[in-house]
């Protein structure tokens, strides 16, 4: 979660101290809350946090406020005084908003008599109805993570730690749906990306050595036969491999790996057949400073990709588009925040992703067409955790994820239109 200083110090405030100074001191500053916002029906709720619990600095410590300004926009430019609040205030309703229209918001902290502001990051939220979320495996009682389907949603897969006897661990599990048979395919297992085409899933296994866990081996998963295949094992004193999926075409593997590069963790795009096991590298990232580790995703063509990234100079993760032949990357999202895991829809008018627009990580939708945005999640009675959920449209209008309901992770859709 980012935070910044503006005017006084371009530094984060989560520098705090055991004791904060009340008195200005020379070079000093003031903190300023941590900001989160939930949405709801017409209204907005901005939750402000003392920073300092959470933190050590080195002094200078920053000093206490004696009050914020609420300051909100619908613009991102002109922003007007909404409330003034002391700073005990740990939440602050906005009210009457027009529910489907952004909405940014920013807090200053200030202190009387002294002519020192600090400011936070803006934030945004889109106010909405709630969402109606519609359970997905209604057979399952316990948590499940990280759940995707197959092309023809004959057959799930998922994480979870608290089915049959595993003792605790960490599973990777695959469901038929006819049969409701839930079985096995392996400890340690992750990322697993499903055939447009088949009911096949290529995925990844780590191995652990000390206290740090690796990834070992790229292998293809046959729902239907129950047989795995490795393709490669992962030489990872040397190289990293993370997210494989499927071209479109259902044949093809594509992976990021870190093969060659002159970093571990600088990834480039590349391909494998799964029968003669060749591989071949697609991008050249490394050659123009782009940095990306994220889930990607094919659009239908198989020509373009959908990545999160940035440059070397760069902070922070946009969104970006590249093309397999021309080898040209468009920007397609690019804001002051954090935005990962592009997925398209099936007729590509419309993008889902992760963003960190309202203090924390949230589902989002912008459409192609008209540049708009649409917040998915970011309401009051369940939890959006991106850590523990896939991404997936079943069709244009609705896309299947995980959320924390009475602390249990459960599988929904939700409608997006």
């Amino acid at each position: 979660m980012k935070r910044y200083l503006t005017l006084i110090l371009p530094i984060c405030i989560l520098l705090s101290c055991e004791k904060v100074n009340d008195a200005i001191v020379d070079n000093s500053y003031l903190w300023i809350p941590i900001v989160e916002i939930i949405k709801g029906d017409g209204k907005a709720t901005l939750f402000l946090t003392n920073p300092a619990p959470f933190s050590n600095c080195a002094p200078p410590c920053p000093s206490n406020p004696d009050y914020f300004k609420i300051m909100i926009s619908d613009d991102l430019q002109h922003f007007s005084l909404y409330k003034i609040v002391n700073n005990s205030t740990s939440n602050v309703l906005i009210e009457n908003l027009t529910n489907d229209k952004p909405y940014y918001f920013l807090v200053t902290s200030h202190k009387e008599k002294f002519d020192v502001i600090s400011i936070s990051d803006t934030l945004m939220t889109i106010p909405s109805e709630e969402s109606n979320l519609e359970p997905y495996l209604t057979t399952i009682n316990y948590s499940v993570k990280k759940l995707s389907t197959s092309y023809d949603l004959s057959y799930i897969s998922f994480k979870s730690n608290d089915y049959i006897d595993n003792y605790g661990k960490d599973m990777l599990y695959y469901k038929a749906s006819v049969s409701n048979a839930i079985s096995i395919v392996e400890e340690n297992a992750y990322n697993p990306g499903w055939s447009k085409t088949k009911n096949q899933f290529v995925y990844l296994t780590s191995k652990q050595e000390g206290v740090v866990t690796y990834p070992f081996l790229l292998k293809l998963f046959d729902a239907e036969t129950k047989i795995s295949t490795t393709l490669f094992e992962i030489q990872y004193d040397d190289y990293y491999v993370i997210n494989p999926t499927f071209k479109p075409d259902g044949e093809t593997i594509t992976f990021f790996s870190s093969k060659g590069n002159s970093d571990i963790y600088t990834y480039d795009l590349w391909k494998i057949n799964p029968v003669t096991k060749e591989q071949t590298k697609i991008t050249n990232f490394e050659a123009i400073g782009f940095i990306t580790d994220s889930k990607y995703e094919w659009i239908a063509s198989g020509e373009e990709i959908y990545l999160e990234g940035r440059y070397i100079k760069s902070n922070k993760n946009d969104i970006y588009k590249f093309n397999i032949s021309t080898k040209l990357l468009i920007p397609v999202i690019k804001s002051c925040w954090e935005e990962r895991t592009p997925f398209p829809s099936p007729d590509n008018t419309k993008i889902a992703f992760i963003s960190d627009r309202t203090g924390n990580d949230e589902l989002w939708i912008y459409e192609l067409v008209n540049s708009k945005y649409k917040q998915v999640t970011g309401e009051s009675s369940y939890d959006f955790d991106s850590r523990y959920s896939y991404i997936q449209w079943l069709n244009n209008d609705q896309i299947l994820i995980t959320v924390f309901k009475d602390i249990k992770s459960i599988a929904v859709k939700i409608n997006v239109n």
